[in-house]
């Protein structure tokens, strides 16, 4: 066989117009639901053009996605014994990112010069051999390699850039539109500045089964070799946030003087379009080599390995019984280590916070922090036993009826990616220079360090300190592991012949990964509600704070006692927290008239300390909502889905005796993805805005947090924030303590997909075509309204969580001040790959 599938061919409904556009828009456009106006994005257009020579695109542009994939199989017959098989299989894909980074959502926005096409090519060879050497012995032998390359093609070679809106939305809003920080996006997305991901995977495997009598023995080995060429680096052609902020003495206007918590949306644009005008950005950061150095020299180039011997054997103990058991051994191995940082490894030198007055001062951290960045995971085993049964409940088995489970330790896909961050991070290549952000000093008041040359970025200027980027990984780290249990029942009623099922499911996590930040620094300070916080003084001061924000150019600092000579310094930490339960129900009924049915329902916990939702070792440590930064505890999981319902109908017929006509129907009802409720912006200080799980008052008028704005005999805000509090079950349930991470959930998702078959005639006798067509998510062929999948969009800051408070401050008793938003976050339309609109697939496949 050359080849079964002569052609495939798929019509998207999303692709009459070149892939549907964001369904987010600004002000004054045909989609008004972010709050920013099409006037504030002109003159950011105009700005950038006039002032810098930069073209930084529209809110929207044509897009592409395209994939072509080439198959080629030989299967060799080499004898009655011997057979063997060759095929070798291309795929290039591209497709264009417009928004998967969150640039789309209520309150962001972003421009075509940030969107870029993934360019993806992977080649994959494989060969196997089958031999039967006598009636109770076979082998098989297979060899695979795959070459990934990844690349991303960047509509613009610029630096990252955003504008940051806060305050009273534009004229013509419509009613409830978000009014918290809203980002206008646009220049070259700032992870894509150098990201180059390229991968070499071997794969062998050895096995043999030997029957001997009642006893079926299999044994072998395996060796997946992965060579990894990671050249990512965020921020290198910079990165700049400008927003509004209060005037000073040293902070001036050409307007005038202007405060930012009670400015209109107007004088807020103009202080942004000013702030850009002067370069004179909010917060800035870019990644550079050190001196005489390239980023090539931070370029992971490392191999990992993993070799694997299993025994099973299979007893048939009766007619009824059989047993399993095994044992698998892996081993890692790896002969690269990442280059040995000797500061990062001295001892770390705790600073202090000194109290003076009605404030403290702060001595920072120095030293290192003791660890070894350049161990490995080299020489990790993982031994894995394992059992199972199947009993037949009658003698002849003539119900089907059975009894099965089992109980072992399994290793989950390799780790490569997360394991692959120390390569990256050694310190040693590049160095951060930032200011505004990550603990730095603020950017300047005078402006003029911002360069719209992606090769010119200022390294140089007053504040600027240089900082190192450090990843670790935990002694005795090694690849994911869970404990996992089942029993089950398969019975078929002595009646109509239906057959239930029931199978509970049950994993316990050995081997769990999460991430710490190491240079966060000592707590300055225990939050009311017991958490720890990280603020200078000035961050603890009431008049540093206005309207749910810091005052700018009052020093407020994050990460107070940090080590200024590092930035970002992560270790990947093993846990064995978390798991999970499932219980399956199933009816299946019998086939009649060319007719058969199921339906299926799951009930599902699930637990973990990280959601690991990112390749990258900060994202993955900034997307988890959190109580204490670097805490072990176990949550809802962010994949769980809690409840869900599969039923399937498919009929199938062939009229003239030969060619079948097949119809299914197939259905899936379940619950919607879990997510948190933060503050909005930064409370404990980590620099991360977003993810700090919120406080729920006793009830109202308790007195134990101040809502801004607000008086004893008049609390809008306050019973704004309860009628918000009293409508959702996880916040009212919290009353008196802080949310659980995932604890709410997003409506329930419906969805039908349609299947229609018909075999045809072929060329020659023996021969056939298949011609099929696929609706998916056919109700909302039926009814735009149906099919729809709404839920919170995923934040860098928090993961997927909702919000509608900001932090603001503390008040003169210690009281968290909350600055209640306009309007609570909406949920969104889930759109990223089109998966709330129907969409037809028609295939055509020849047999011979």
């Amino acid at each position: 066989i050359i080849q079964d599938k002569l052609f495939f061919f798929t019509s998207y409904e999303e692709l009459k117009s070149n892939r549907a556009q964001p369904e987010f828009g600004p002000v004054g456009s045909s989609l008004s639901n972010v709050a920013i106006s099409q006037g504030a994005i002109d003159a950011a257009k105009a700005t950038a053009l006039s002032r810098y020579g930069m073209d930084v695109g529209d809110i929207s542009g044509p897009s592409a996605l395209s994939a072509k994939d080439y198959l080629f199989k030989v299967d060799w017959n080499i004898s009655e014994q011997h057979r063997a098989n060759v095929r070798f299989a291309r795929t290039e894909q591209t497709d264009t990112n417009n928004g998967s980074f969150g640039g789309y959502s209520a309150t962001g926005l972003q421009l075509t010069s940030q969107w870029w096409d993934q360019k993806k090519k992977i080649d994959t060879v494989v060969g196997q051999w089958f031999a039967d050497w006598t009636p109770n012995f076979s082998t098989e032998v297979k060899v695979s390699n795959r070459d990934y390359n990844s690349v991303p093609l960047n509509n613009a070679n610029l630096p990252a850039m955003a504008f940051q809106f806060t305050g009273a939305a534009p004229a013509g809003a419509p009613a409830g539109v978000n009014t918290g920080s809203r980002f206008l996006n646009f220049g070259t997305e700032r992870s894509r500045h150098t990201n180059v991901l390229d991968t070499k995977t071997m794969n062998a495997y050895v096995g043999g089964t030997w029957n001997l009598d009642a006893h079926e023995l299999k044994f072998g080995a395996d060796l997946d070799n992965n060579k990894v060429y990671n050249a990512f680096f965020q921020n290198t052609k910079g990165n700049y946030t400008f927003s509004c902020q209060n005037s000073s003495a040293t902070y001036t206007y050409s307007f005038g003087t202007i405060n930012c918590a009670t400015a209109t949306a107007a004088q807020i644009e103009a202080a942004i379009l000013e702030n850009f005008s002067k370069g004179r950005p909010t917060s800035y950061q870019v990644q550079i080599p050190v001196a005489g150095g390239s980023l090539d020299n931070g370029t992971a180039q490392w191999t990992l390995r993993n070799t694997g011997l299993f025994l099973q054997d299979t007893w048939t103990a009766s007619k009824q019984l059989t047993l399993t058991a095994g044992v698998r051994l892996d081993q890692l191995g790896t002969g690269d280590r990442p280059q040995f940082n000797a500061a990062a490894a001295a001892p770390a030198v705790d600073g202090k916070v000194t109290p003076s007055g009605t404030t403290f001062a702060v001595a920072r951290n120095t030293g290192g922090f003791g660890l070894d960045n350049s161990a490995t995971v080299d020489g990790q085993q993982l031994f894995q036993p394992r059992v199972g049964f199947n009993y037949a409940l009658d003698a002849e088995n003539k119900q089907k009826s059975q009894v099965r489970g089992g109980f072992g330790l399994f290793q989950g896909a390799a780790a490569n990616v997360w394991l692959s961050n120390p390569y990256s991070n050694t310190g040693l290549a590049t160095r951060i220079v930032a200011c505004g952000t990550l603990g730095f000093a603020a950017c300047p008041p005078g402006g003029g360090i911002f360069s719209a040359d992606p090769l010119k970025q200022p390294s140089s200027f007053a504040g600027a300190s240089p900082a190192s980027n450090v990843d670790f990984i935990e002694s005795g780290l090694g690849q994911p592991a869970v404990w996992k249990a089942n029993l089950a029942i398969d019975a078929e009623l002595p009646f109509g012949g239906l057959i239930v099922g029931a199978e509970w499911l049950g994993t316990k996590n050995k081997n769990g990964i999460y991430y710490k930040h190491l240079n966060l620094g000592g707590a300055t300070k225990t939050g009311p509600d017991g958490r720890q916080m990280f603020y200078n003084a000035r961050g603890y001061d009431p008049s540093c704070w206005a309207n749910g924000s810091a005052v700018s150019t009052c020093g407020v600092g994050t990460k107070a006692m940090s080590n200024i000579a590092f930035a970002d310094v992560l270790q990947a930490v093993k846990t064995s927290e978390g798991g999970g339960n499932a219980i399956t129900l199933s009816l299946t009924g019998p086939r009649v008239w060319g007719m058969e049915w199921n339906v299926a329902y799951t009930r599902t916990d699930a637990t973990e300390v990280s959601p690991l939702t990112s390749s990258v070792s900060s994202s993955n440590f900034n997307a988890r909502s959190i109580f204490n930064p670097n805490e072990e505890v176990a949550s809802n999981s962010a994949y769980l889905t809690k409840d869900r319902i599969n039923a399937s109908l498919n009929w199938s017929a062939a009229f003239d005796s030969k060619y079948k006509t097949t119809f299914g129907l197939f259905y899936e009802a379940r619950s919607g993805k879990p997510y948190s409720w933060t503050y909005a912006n930064d409370l404990n200080g980590d620099n991360i805005s977003g993810n700090d799980l919120m406080y729920i008052p006793k009830g109202p008028q308790s007195g134990e947090v101040v809502f801004a704005g607000d008086t004893a005999a008049n609390h809008p805000n306050e019973d704004r924030f309860w009628s918000i509090v009293n409508s959702n079950s996880e916040l009212s349930d919290s009353k008196g303590g802080v949310v659980k991470r995932n604890g709410s959930y997003s409506p329930v998702v419906h969805n039908f997909d349609l299947r229609i078959s018909q075999e045809v005639p072929g060329f020659a006798p023996k021969h056939k075509g298949v011609i099929s067509l696929d609706i998916f998510n056919l109700g909302n062929l039926i009814n735009k309204q149906w099919g729809r999948i709404n839920e919170p969009t995923f934040s860098s800051g928090g993961g997927v969580r909702r919000t509608f408070v900001n932090y603001g401050g503390l008040d003169a008793s210690g009281r968290y001040v909350y600055a209640v938003r306009s309007a609570e976050d909406d949920l969104q339309l889930r759109q990223a790959k089109g998966e709330s609109q129907w969409a037809a697939q028609i295939t055509a496949r020849y047999e011979f």
